[in-house]
């Protein structure tokens, strides 16, 4: 994986306040790397800005994958077990 030189982006939206263009495009960049790993049978299960991170251009790099999960379509078992950051599930 690239050095995210720009840290993560909990940290980054602290400092500073995104505009409207630099929002859409970190959206789609989210929706397009779920969509992949949707895609392909990987469920993250632990999506917060703590795991997002920033490279030098400000591209946006999904991170952390210790609670994701190969998913087989056609049977889906865990699919309701509850995990992630216990301070976001409440």
């Amino acid at each position: 994986m690239e050095y995210a030189e720009n840290g993560d982006m909990f940290t980054y939206l602290r400092k500073m306040k995104l505009t409207e263009p630099q929002i859409h495009s970190w959206l789609l960049q989210i929706l397009w790397a779920f969509s992949y790993m949707h895609g392909v049978g990987v469920v993250h299960r632990d999506l917060k800005c703590e795991n997002i991170l920033l490279t030098s251009r400000y591209n946006l790099r999904i991170a952390d994958f210790g609670f994701a999960r190969f998913v087989d379509r056609g049977r889906n078992p865990g699919a309701n077990t509850v995990c992630g950051t216990s301070a976001l599930l409440v």
